[in-house]
């Protein structure tokens, strides 16, 4: 019986060099002579490798700069998971701590739009004004998205019941 290496960084290295990143983020495919073949067919490499299709959502900086608040939110989404399967009878905390959720993004977004209106009712602002406005647009913003992600993820926990072992793909929670 013969055995077959797997080389995992030359296979990066291939599919890497396929793909090209764009200015925005995204990633655009290389032209390369080799791609147009006389039978149209798709070559060997492109079909074992292919890249993950995912929406793009809008690029915030602070999903990036708050990485300890990130921790923090993914932290909180283990321990609704483990709440879920180890204290079942406690479970009605996470789902008032999703109530709760789903009212702050309420208010968040009821103050994003307050915001948007009195800027639109101001004359004109300067550079730094505008730049606190963008900052805090993008505050609100990341907040939002957190805690609805947070509110959505009990509701997706308190679905599944008792197929939990799917969603725990993260067991750092000591660390």
């Amino acid at each position: 019986m013969a055995t077959s290496k797997i080389n995992a960084l030359a296979d990066l290295k291939q599919w890497k060099g396929q793909f090209n990143q764009t200015k925005n983020g995204g990633i655009a495919r290389l032209k390369h002579k080799g791609d147009a073949q006389s039978n149209n067919a798709p070559s060997k490499a492109l079909d074992s490798v292919q890249p993950p299709k995912k929406t793009l959502k809008p690029f915030n900086p602070f999903a990036l700069k708050l990485a300890q608040c990130n921790r923090m939110f993914d932290l909180t989404r283990q321990a609704i998971e483990r709440c879920k399967r180890d204290y079942p009878d406690y479970y009605y905390h996470k789902r008032k701590m999703a109530t709760e959720c789903n009212e702050i993004v309420r208010r968040l977004n009821d103050g994003r739009a307050l915001i948007k209106r009195l800027t639109a009712y101001t004359a004109e602002q300067d550079p730094t004004q505008q730049a606190t406005i963008k900052e805090s647009l993008q505050a609100i913003n990341y907040l939002s998205v957190k805690f609805k992600e947070l509110a959505d993820y009990v509701a997706q926990v308190d679905g599944n019941g008792d197929k939990l072992e799917s969603l725990d793909n993260k067991t750092d929670l000591e660390v």
